[in-house]
């Protein structure tokens, strides 16, 4: 069965849950390339630093354009891995694997999707 959402119901959904995202994140990173764009809303609505999987794994933390943002205040940086959504967690566990790569002493992950397919609910 298809599901559509339109780009204005993914927005909308963001930022009807947007209380739920963890506020202490510091750097939004998207799984491309279908977790770019929710990346990119979810940064705005936040007003985080942004930047691809592929990017932050070569080393790259993101850019916040012209805006001040709030810089890290010590210890690991918060960041919050996106995707547009998780149905078989694929997707998930090849940007776990990715991350493997990194130096988990100096950030702290978490994951998310905006849409899960039911039977991923339970997980």
């Amino acid at each position: 069965m298809l599901n559509y959402k339109s780009y204005d119901n993914l927005l909308k959904d963001i930022k009807k849950n947007i209380y739920k995202l963890p506020t202490d994140a510091e750097l939004i990173v998207g799984i491309p390339r279908s977790g770019m764009i929710p990346a990119y809303m979810i940064g705005l609505a936040m007003n985080k630093k942004v930047c691809s999987l592929p990017e932050f794994c070569m080393g790259n933390e993101g850019n916040g354009g012209n805006r001040p943002l709030q810089e890290n205040r010590g210890g690991k940086l918060k960041v919050l891995v996106v995707d547009d959504s998780i149905s078989s967690g694929q997707a998930l566990l090849k940007a776990k694997k990715a991350l493997e790569e990194v130096d988990s002493n100096k950030y702290e992950f978490k994951f998310m999707a905006v849409y899960a397919a039911p039977e991923m609910l339970w997980r």
